[in-house]
């Protein structure tokens, strides 16, 4: 293919730094769609990444002193947010081209191998309604969790309800619960998701296995928003 799969202007034939580690990029997204996306560089709040200093940021403290305090042990992520992943994201997920969800394959491989493989975790995709499903077509956190190259299990079901990204972050940490359990929950758990932005949706999801048997929790997701 000679064009950029995403924006569709020619691409460059000479190597570029941008795509050493990810030669995936090479051969589908120009040099400068490739350079696009913002690679998270600083460990940020220990426990998710929020990009706001070295020390637990206000959103995690928040959470524990709620009612789900201890059930996540930590989230990371790839890349932070910006304009451009925003729309990238948004072709991929919301109008249905799979194909765009390729190019994360070996950087998210990484992401997860570097900090999950020490132990036998399991790889569980949030889940999307079906009502949300039949619009989709398929679920990109399905996709993500296929890329990690460990065992993918679907053990939770999730209600429909309003969009997330349509919720503020007050009301995103107060919803109720839309998760519920679909077969047994594994010990050793990694929720994997395209988005980190309150917490609050992974959270939901790590405590109905953690009500079930989970013993360890921990999220890895495609951006840090």
């Amino acid at each position: 293919m000679n064009n950029c799969m995403y924006c569709g202007e020619p691409k460059s034939a000479r190597p570029m730094w941008s795509t050493l580690f990810w030669p995936e990029r090479l051969t589908s997204l120009c040099e400068s769609c490739a350079s696009s996306f913002p690679l998270l560089t600083n460990q940020g709040c220990p426990s998710c990444m929020k990009q706001a200093g070295s020390d637990i940021c206000s959103d995690c403290l928040q959470w524990e002193t709620s009612d789900y305090q201890a059930v996540l042990d930590k989230n990371v992520s790839l890349y932070s947010y910006n304009y451009f992943i925003r729309d990238y994201v948004a072709q991929w997920k919301y109008r249905g081209d799979y194909a765009l969800g390729k190019v994360f394959e070996q950087a998210f491989r990484q992401l997860f191998q570097r900090h999950f493989s020490n132990q036998q975790y399991f790889a569980v995709p949030i889940p999307l309604s079906d009502e949300r499903m039949q619009e989709r077509g398929f679920n990109q956190a399905a996709e993500l969790a296929d890329f990690t190259g460990a065992t993918q299990i679907e053990v939770l079901g999730r209600k429909h309800g309003e969009k997330q990204s349509k919720r503020s972050k007050r009301h995103r940490m107060r919803a109720d619960n839309p998760f519920y359990l679909l077969g047994e929950s594994p010990r050793y758990t990694v929720l994997i998701d395209d988005i980190y932005t309150t917490g609050a949706t992974l959270r939901h999801a790590a405590q109905v296995l953690k009500e079930n048997g989970a013993q360890k929790i921990a999220a890895c997701t495609l951006i840090r928003g």
